[in-house]
């Protein structure tokens, strides 16, 4: 079992810490105009920060300071960090899909992926790219004990068939973010199974 660095578990920390967007969604009840408004709003401060860190003297030496221990390599080049492609991922998921999928969605990217990436990197195994077949194995079973406790939100089966395309998502070698390509790939084939396109 190899050691995971700390700065994989802070990252992960603020990764898990967003799953109160959904779950507030889900039993606060808003509107979905005002949490597409908040998130909104989130995604503009974050893109502001993103500039900040970049071009601002002060913001560059902040983000030097507490944060670029976490940065993956892309983003230390310049790219969006995972953070700001979290609230885009959450964004378009509720701006397109019913609430509780949208919810479900979100919540497979936010636990599958962090908890695939923890075990991808303490046990790998089955290597593909940067990803593993040990990790997404162990997302899923996270994404199964989700769809089970919110089974009176989607139908487990059909939740089911979401959390396996998005740990197929996780593991593949896509460009794209997958914070944006999980919880939209698995939100389709939650919405395909029950019946949300007839």
């Amino acid at each position: 079992m190899k050691t995971i660095p700390m700065s994989e578990y802070a990252r992960k920390g603020i990764h898990l810490s967003s799953s109160f967007i959904p779950l507030f969604y889900l039993w606060a009840s808003p509107t979905k105009e005002f949490i597409l408004g908040f998130i909104g709003s989130l995604i503009l401060f974050s893109l502001l920060l993103e500039y900040g860190r970049k071009n601002i003297t002060w913001g560059i030496s902040i983000f030097n300071t507490y944060f670029n221990f976490m940065l993956r390599k892309h983003e230390s080049k310049g790219a969006l960090t995972g953070a700001s492609w979290v609230l885009i991922g959450m964004f378009i998921t509720i701006f397109i899909f019913q609430k509780y999928i949208a919810v479900l969605s979100i919540l497979f990217m936010v636990f599958g992926d962090t908890f695939a990436a923890l075990i991808g990197k303490s046990i790998p195994m089955g290597q593909i790219g940067q990803k593993t077949l040990s990790g997404s194995f162990g997302g899923l079973v996270v994404i199964l004990a989700i769809s089970f406790l919110l089974r009176d939100y989607v139908p487990f089966i059909p939740a089911v068939g979401g959390g396996i395309v998005a740990m197929i998502v996780e593991v593949l070698p896509i460009q794209l973010d997958d914070n944006l390509t999980i919880p939209l790939s698995s939100g389709l084939m939650m919405t395909f199974l029950t019946g949300g396109f007839a």
